[in-house]
């Protein structure tokens, strides 16, 4: 099913941090959110319920569609933007749940059943999930080995 790109779907960004009241929605743009990012967010959205997967996982899935950057830049997309998709679906490398808010995340797959180890991280081995490429492809095209 093809998807329609964040822009275009009439996301706004929330009430500005500070403190002002929010300004009326039909005066707010839309955010355009670079194309880098769009793949990054669509790779995540594919991630369904009760799995998870790596910054690492994101970044190389992007790496063989075309896109570059890493685990850090799949990271600093995800702060930005993963608001708008299953953020808690996207763990560090060793199954710990994302810093930002680690509580919620947990409540999130306990409530999906996600596997988690007996410390509290996702049980990868168990709960990874099997990555499709964005939509588009990068700027360097599709990468074949």
């Amino acid at each position: 099913m093809p998807m329609t790109p964040r822009s275009a779907r009439g996301t706004t960004p929330g009430p500005p941090r500070t403190g002002q009241p929010a300004a009326d929605a039909s005066s707010r743009p839309v955010p355009v959110i670079d194309p880098y990012a769009e793949a990054v967010l669509q790779v995540v959205e594919g991630v369904g319920e009760g799995r998870a997967t790596t910054y690492g996982d994101v970044a190389e899935v992007l790496r063989d569609a075309g896109w570059g950057g890493g685990p850090r830049s799949v990271g600093a997309v995800m702060a930005r933007h993963g608001s708008a998709v299953a953020w808690w679906r996207v763990v560090r490398a060793d199954g710990g749940l994302p810093v930002c808010d680690r509580s919620e995340a947990r409540a999130r797959h306990l409530s999906e059943g996600t596997p988690l180890t007996p410390g509290g991280r996702i049980d990868l081995v168990r709960a990874r999930a099997v990555l499709d490429p964005p939509i588009v492809s990068g700027p360097r095209g599709s990468v074949t080995s």
